[in-house]
C-alpha cells in the first residue's frame, strides 16, 4: 500500500471519483513527498455534516468540510493485521449543498469550490491551520501554490 484514495459519494451530485483520486494524489504526492498514505473523502449532505460537527466541534450547525487526521487510529488497525505502517491519514467530509451556496456567492463553480475544500481538508489533515493571522497567511499561501502546481500538471480539474 502506497497511496489509497476512496470516495464515498451520499449525494445526487456526480462526482467523478478518478478526479477526485487524481486531485487528492496530486496532493499528497507535492505535500508528503514519497510517503505512504491514506484519504478517504466523504461527499455528504447537510444532516451528516452537521451531526459531525455537533459531535466533534461541539458546533450544532453546517459547515462545508471537516477533517480528521486518522494516522494512528489506521496504523493501529495496520499493524493489528501485521501490515506495514502508513505516514499520513485522514477522513475529509465536504457537504455538497454548502458547496454549492459557496460556489454561487464567489462566482465560480461548483467543481472548483469542491477542489479547494477538498485541498483545504487535506491540509488540515497534515497541519496546517488558520487559527491566528499567521497561520492563516500560511496555509492560505500553500493553497495558492499547491493549485498553481496542480494545474500546471494538468490535475486540477474544472
Amino acid at each position: 500500500m502506497n497511496k489509497i484514495i476512496t470516495v464515498n459519494n451520499e449525494t445526487n451530485t456526480l462526482i467523478k471519483e478518478q478526479d477526485v483520486k487524481t486531485l487528492v494524489e496530486g496532493f499528497g504526492n507535492y505535500q508528503l513527498k514519497g510517503k505512504k498514505f491514506w484519504f478517504t473523502l466523504h461527499f455528504v449532505k447537510e444532516n451528516h455534516i452537521q451531526k459531525i460537527n455537533k459531535e466533534y466541534r461541539k458546533k450544532d450547525q453546517i459547515t462545508d468540510v471537516i477533517s480528521f487526521n486518522t494516522v494512528d487510529i489506521e496504523n493501529e488497525i495496520l499493524i493489528k493485521g501485521d501490515q506495514k505502517k502508513i505516514d499520513m491519514s485522514g477522513e475529509i467530509f465536504i457537504c455538497v449543498k454548502k458547496a454549492e451556496e459557496n460556489a454561487l456567492k464567489i462566482g465560480q463553480n461548483l467543481q472548483e469550490e469542491l477542489n479547494f475544500l477538498m485541498m483545504h481538508g487535506f491540509l488540515h489533515i497534515i497541519g496546517y491551520n488558520h487559527l491566528e493571522p499567521k497561520e492563516e497567511k500560511i496555509m492560505i499561501k500553500t493553497q495558492k501554490k499547491l493549485r498553481k502546481k496542480m494545474k500546471k500538471q494538468g490535475k486540477w480539474v474544472s
